[in-house]
């Protein structure tokens, strides 16, 4: 199954890589700083309701987790 752009409803494999530090905004000159921050877990929290829909049967969702924030002290 298919949307309209073509692109398939369910995957065997996702990988996600998510942010993993728990804090806020560090740099309002290079937006690009901020990349790895998700204080309210936005992202994690799209990446698992993505997963439990387009997840085929069997399928597999890889999640990367870093331990950076807590040697961080986050």
């Amino acid at each position: 199954m298919t949307d309209a752009l073509e692109i398939p409803f369910k995957y065997d494999l996702i990988l996600c890589n998510p942010p993993w530090l728990p804090a806020s905004v560090i740099s309002d000159i290079n937006p690009m700083d901020n990349g790895v921050y998700d204080p309210y877990e936005g992202f994690l929290q799209s990446s698992l309701n993505f997963a439990r829909i387009h997840l085929s049967q069997n399928g597999k969702l890889l999640l990367i987790h870093s331990d950076l924030g807590s040697i961080l002290g986050l």
